[in-house]
């Protein structure tokens, strides 16, 4: 009897760690400021590494934006192009991109578009990209488990990176970085 018992309590124990162990991960809870993204950018060459951490359930898909800022000519404000748009996917509560950037491409591009449509040319350029990581529960659709805990409208976001959208329908999560990458047009 007493082996019996024994044997079934080895059993039940096992079973226990075994369920235990397959059992799916928590959701990642906000901290007490709120949700956050992280953002680090490695430049080698003209070889740019965007990465980061966050507190948003895995699966959330992520939207990563390098710009260049440029004026044309008799504007005061800063125009952007986007030079290398990404989406990503957070996994074990981190993501990462990569973008080649090539400085000649896009300005070749542009200025031909203006001059063919009769736009003033662009007269300055700057010598920083700018890095834009967002998340967006409204403009990129994301699994039911991320809506689960941000909401179909990003209502459950805050923390000090959450915003309005610009129609202010919707929440967002962003961080921004800027790197120096001089701009040589040849």
């Amino acid at each position: 009897m007493r082996k019996t018992l024994l044997v079934i309590g080895t059993l039940l124990i096992t079973a226990l760690l075994v369920l235990g162990a397959c059992a799916p991960a928590q959701m990642p809870k906000p901290t007490e400021t709120g949700f956050f993204l992280t953002l680090e950018t490695e430049l080698v060459d003209n070889k740019l590494t965007i990465r980061g951490e966050t507190n948003l359930p895995d699966g959330s898909w992520l939207a990563v934006h390098v710009d260049r800022l440029y004026k044309c000519e008799g504007e005061t404000e800063w125009n952007s192009v986007c030079l290398a748009p990404r989406k990503v996917i957070v996994e074990i509560g981190k993501y990462s991109a990569g973008a080649v950037i090539y400085s000649e491409k896009w300005y070749d591009d542009l200025s031909k578009s203006f001059r063919e449509r009769g736009i003033p040319p662009i007269t300055e350029v700057s010598n920083k990209l700018s890095i834009v990581v967002i998340f967006s529960p409204v403009r990129f659709p994301q699994p039911d488990s991320v809506y689960e805990v941000v909401g179909q409208n990003g209502e459950k976001l805050h923390g000090e990176q959450v915003s309005k959208s610009s129609d202010g329908t919707f929440y967002i999560l962003k961080a921004t970085s800027e790197v120096y990458f001089p701009f040589s047009p040849e």
